[in-house]
């Protein structure tokens, strides 16, 4: 059976649905940065103003110290209202506290370890090129290679045969 990679649930179901002379089976992978768990700054905000919010946030400021200010200090034009929109801005703000301060946001999913893990999650669930997984995950292809050994020390990812170990190196060079 040769698997398909789908993006989406619906590309999932459509596959699923598919005849049954294909001889294929779907196999969705998310590798969106919406799926993963939250780091705890991020996780207040999705609880108070949903989880669009959050990402927002987190794109546009991890790694980052952001002044929050108070909620009746808050302007249409400040930065914060601009990138979350004012009202979503003004339930955080009230959500978070008495306001007026610094908080320092997380990377979250847009950081180096969550990247990671999309490309673990690859490996373990898919047959793609390292360099395919290098470009969906935002890492270089070496990262790939060394996640792939780590997961082989680990037992959780078998050896390949040295024919497969050829193949792969051939349409490394190739593709």
């Amino acid at each position: 059976m040769t698997p398909v990679i789908v993006a989406d649930a619906r590309q999932h179901e459509a596959a699923c649905r598919s005849t049954p002379t294909t001889k294929q089976t779907a196999v969705h992978v998310s590798t969106e940065v919406g799926d993963e768990p939250l780091p705890k700054f991020l996780a207040d905000v999705e609880r108070a103003v949903g989880r669009q919010a959050a990402l927002a946030i987190a794109r546009r400021y991890g790694g980052t110290r952001v002044y929050f200010p108070k909620a009746e200090q808050l302007t249409p034009d400040h930065h914060l209202a601009v990138e979350i929109g004012f009202e979503t801005a003004r339930a955080l703000l009230e959500a978070l506290g008495p306001g007026g301060e610094y908080f320092t946001v997380p990377l979250g999913p847009f950081g180096h370890h969550a990247r990671l893990r999309r490309v673990k999650r690859l490996i373990l669930t898919t047959a793609l090129s390292a360099n395919t997984i290098a470009r969906e995950c935002g890492v270089t292809v070496r990262s790939v290679y060394r996640q792939r050994k780590a997961l082989q020390r680990r037992g959780l990812l078998k050896q390949p045969n040295a024919r497969q170990w050829q193949t792969a190196a051939h349409w490394e060079r190739e593709g």
